[in-house]
């Protein structure tokens, strides 16, 4: 699916009357919008705070507690809170409410993005740039390049156990977020 730029919709191809509505109409959204990503930092933190208690009680027993009693997917807890981890609580940084979709949100707090690209996010965040998930996978990538993230010494004695050696990739795969959740979750 083709992600929307700014620059692909002109207002030239409606009339002046459904131009005016429309803009009103994307005012409201994006206010909500705004609102949406403060109600996900929001519960990223109290996420954070219950996967703390729980801790200590036994493996997946979060993973339960929030399907159950909070109607939240494990993977959407893990966004919520590695976003609170990332961003804060962002009160007072309404550049990042306003510029920031959740996809884009979600793809800058994974554990393994460069500092520096959620940095640079930031900044144009600041100066009103729109940040989608395609934005800022390209900001990750941009930022990847010129500072690769750190991997483990590869070894150059052969396997001992007949087994190809492990690929190191830059991002885990959902089952790996997962199994990380749990894994905080049992701290």
């Amino acid at each position: 699916m083709k992600e929307l730029t700014a620059s692909s919709f002109s207002y030239s191809l409606v009339d002046k009357d459904t131009e005016g509505k429309l803009i009103n109409l994307a005012g409201v959204i994006n206010r909500q919008s705004a609102v949406g990503i403060a109600a996900i930092l929001e519960m990223g933190e109290s996420i954070k705070a219950a996967q703390e208690l729980l801790a200590n009680h036994g493996d997946g027993l979060f993973g339960k507690w929030i399907e159950s009693q909070c109607g939240i997917s494990r993977q959407s807890a893990f966004n919520f809170s590695k976003s609170f981890a990332t961003f804060g609580l962002a009160k007072d940084c309404k550049s990042l409410l306003q510029s920031f979709t959740a996809e884009g949100m979600y793809a800058l707090s994974s554990p393994s993005v460069p500092p520096e690209a959620v940095k640079q996010a930031k900044k144009l965040a600041e100066k009103g740039e729109r940040l989608t998930g395609a934005k800022a996978k390209e900001i990750i990538k941009r930022f990847r390049e010129v500072t690769p993230p750190k991997s483990q010494p590869v070894s150059d004695k052969a396997p001992t156990n007949n087994k190809p050696p492990a690929t190191l990739t830059f991002d885990p795969p959902p089952a790996e977020e997962e199994q990380a959740e749990d894994e905080v979750g049992q701290k």
